[in-house]
């Protein structure tokens, strides 16, 4: 019930270390470490982290002494930060903090931010300058939503920003890397099916992006955490603690 050991009202056991990320509604990813050896298959992850709301994805390591959990909100992600670092676990305290690794915002939060100074300069130049990572893109199909064009558009590589309007019909990609850029236009400029118009966009940066980050050709996401599955653990990989 609202006074169980999971109420946001109760007061933070002694372990609980505040963080910014308590202050951030998209953080919703927790790490759990100091479980005993044999004591860190998904069954008994569930065991003391049910009381704090529904969760989307355990992720643990055989024979690690911690495990990743994706809450479904930041609220039931802030009672577990709260309440239960501490807890034992067959007489061992374990420690819980919020994950490194932390969902995007939803893209309509995401605004483009530019990587340095813009440049003006023609299509054609664009197409053979080496900080060139700004592509057009128009007649885009009003069906398809932010999430499905985004996951179009980055076949061709990670996406740094998208700006689009779907009332206008058409925004900008930005990738982090001009390489990319240049598959996106090989993949688009016909159209394809899709009937997409796709150039290099008149303003490109003076130069890379200072922080682009490390593993960008490596997937994001560990394996969905499957209940069926035997042994419990998900494939390697996943958000880092």
């Amino acid at each position: 019930g609202p006074m169980g050991p999971g109420a946001m009202g109760g007061r933070p056991v002694p372990g609980y270390k505040p963080s910014k990320l308590d202050e951030d509604p998209h953080a919703v990813n927790v790490h759990i470490s100091g479980f005993p050896p044999d004591r860190t298959r998904v069954p008994h992850i569930i065991d003391i982290i049910a009381d704090f709301g529904p969760f989307k994805d355990v992720d643990v390591r055989p024979g690690k002494p911690f495990a990743f959990v994706e809450f479904m909100s930041h609220d039931s992600a802030m009672r577990a930060i709260r309440m239960l670092p501490g807890t034992l676990v067959n007489g061992v305290p374990v420690s819980v903090t919020w994950a490194r690794n932390q969902p995007d915002p939803p893209l309509e939060l995401q605004k483009p931010t530019p990587s340095s100074d813009m440049i003006e300069m023609t299509e054609a130049k664009a197409a053979d300058y080496e900080h060139a990572v700004n592509i057009f893109v128009g007649s885009l199909p009003p069906m398809m939503s932010l999430p499905e064009l985004r996951a179009l558009f980055e076949e061709a590589g990670p996406i740094a920003s998208m700006d689009i309007s779907h009332e206008r019909g058409y925004g900008f990609i930005e990738f982090y890397r001009h390489k990319d850029a240049q598959t996106m236009m090989q993949k688009f400029s016909a159209g394809g099916d899709m009937g997409l118009l796709v150039k290099w966009a008149k303003k490109q940066p003076k130069e890379d992006r200072e922080n682009i980050p490390e593993n960008l050709d490596k997937p994001l996401r560990s394996a969905r955490f499957n209940p069926g599955s035997r042994g419990g653990g998900a494939p390697r990989g996943g958000f880092g603690g």
